[in-house]
């Protein structure tokens, strides 16, 4: 089962709507090839999905930070198929992702957005008001 980060509008949000053209437009015919599309859709997502999915579950959506670093690896994947449009360093961003990937890993950061807040849901609620928490 493929699972997609992020969609179409994500991307053009990303590198504007004019980059996605200009790189994914094989065919010159003015619009964007859908295999083109797809394939930096499938390869960006799964560019992460591969090195997280066996320490934290893909939902439906996803969670927002798994939809940036998978934007983050399109983005990458498109300045390596295009330098002259996309002008990122691609392997400098390829290795950001996978330090952002080993954060998450070495649980140094969390994909949960937000925590329960009843301790009747089986968390112990910590707080410390000498800290402000």
């Amino acid at each position: 089962m493929s699972v997609d980060l992020f969609d179409l509008q994500d991307l053009e949000a990303r590198i504007s709507a004019d980059t996605v053209k200009q790189i994914l437009d094989d065919d010159n015919d003015g619009t964007a090839d859908d295999n083109a599309v797809t394939r930096l859709i499938e390869d960006g997502s799964s560019y992460v999905i591969e090195r997280i999915a066996d320490v934290w579950p893909i939902e439906d959506p996803p969670q927002r930070p798994l939809v940036r670093l998978g934007l983050d690896a399109a983005t990458a994947y498109a300045a390596m198929r295009h330098p002259e449009y996309v002008r990122r360093d691609w392997k400098a961003l390829f290795e950001w992702i996978d330090k952002q990937i080993d954060r998450f890993r070495e649980e140094r950061a969390t994909l949960v957005e937000s925590l329960p807040t009843d301790p009747d849901d089986g968390y112990d609620i910590i707080t410390d008001p000498r800290r402000g928490w």
